[in-house]
């Protein structure tokens, strides 16, 4: 049988109202109903109930969508173990050297002259002009999220280009974040949007905090940090630490002011993006620190790389 805490509260809700029936029947229902599911594929399925319980639709809609889902997640059994694993490598390897070309190739190749002449040879590496596109690390990092996710069936695979592109380079978030998961953004660009006032009125605010911290406190606190910076002969003592401190609040004000204009946008286009910073300066421990800075990518580094390497 399926144990009672894998069956989520929204689903015997949905039994519930569906049936007009008391919890303890609504959950033997909502067992009965998943339990050939679930013996074909838990993995898939229970992936499939966690995304679902995370989504704002009528609850008679949720279980089409988990059946709807799983049969996705089915397709991937008539491939080849072998074949799928052969083409995620390929793939997460394409994604990881275009990067590596268009961001670091040039680093590399400096360092590589720079150890060169250190060892006392001379070499002449020619000079790579590369134009770097636009947010290239968070739409890779994005596109690897749909990669891993679809290997590991936690999402069935997309199959309208339009949608995928659209998830892979959404506008608001595509400079600075935050970097979102197919599971949370997939399913609302392909669910309809309206105008809402609220909507316009909470997400213009967000923008307008964003603008304040971005140009009024980021751009002008730069101004003393990269001066003091940019002459350390110049300055000693109390100006240095003042420029440090300063800089802790201007890098911070400089990406969560992006963080909340993209969020604001996207609220306003009738989209939630995950938050990307909660009071970091405010965490008790250097491991809190980073689950309150950044948050899309140091989640993301937690999910897709310290968790499957540990």
């Amino acid at each position: 049988g399926v144990p009672d805490d894998k069956v989520p509260e929204l689903l015997k809700d949905v039994a519930r109202r569906k049936g007009g029936v008391d919890e303890s029947v609504a959950r033997n229902q909502t067992k009965d109903l998943l339990e050939p599911l679930l013996k074909s594929d838990p993995a898939g399925v229970l992936g499939q109930l966690k995304h679902l319980e995370t989504l704002k639709q009528p609850p008679e809609n949720i279980v089409s969508d988990l059946f709807k889902n799983t049969l996705q997640l089915r397709d991937h059994d008539s491939i080849d173990a072998k074949y799928r694993s052969f083409e995620g490598q390929k793939t997460v390897q394409s994604l990881l050297g275009t990067l590596f070309v268009f961001k670091y190739l040039e680093f590399f190749r400096h360092s590589l002259q720079a150890l060169f002449e250190a060892l006392g040879t001379k070499i002449n590496l020619p000079d790579i002009e590369v134009t770097l596109p636009v947010g290239v690390s968070f739409y890779t990092f994005q596109a690897l999220a749909y990669v891993i996710d679809v290997y590991n069936r936690h999402v069935p695979t997309e199959r309208h280009p339009g949608v995928f592109a659209l998830y892979k380079a959404y506008f608001p978030q595509l400079v600075a974040g935050p970097i979102e998961r197919p599971a949370r953004l997939l399913p609302q660009l392909k669910r309809p949007t309206k105008l809402e006032c609220e909507r316009l009125a909470t997400g213009f605010a967000l923008i307008v905090v964003g603008l304040f911290k971005k140009v009024v406190i980021a751009d002008r606190l730069a101004i003393y940090v990269n001066e003091v910076y940019g002459h350390p002969a110049q300055y000693h003592g109390l100006a240095v630490i003042l420029a440090t401190y300063l800089f802790a609040f201007q890098i911070y004000c400089d990406f969560s002011g992006y963080s909340d204009i993209a969020i604001g946008s996207a609220r306003m286009f009738g989209y939630d993006l995950m938050q990307n910073f909660d009071r970091p300066y405010f965490s008790r421990s250097v491991r809190e620190f980073w689950t309150r800075w950044h948050i899309s990518l140091s989640s993301w580094f937690r999910d897709y790389l310290y968790i499957p390497l540990g």
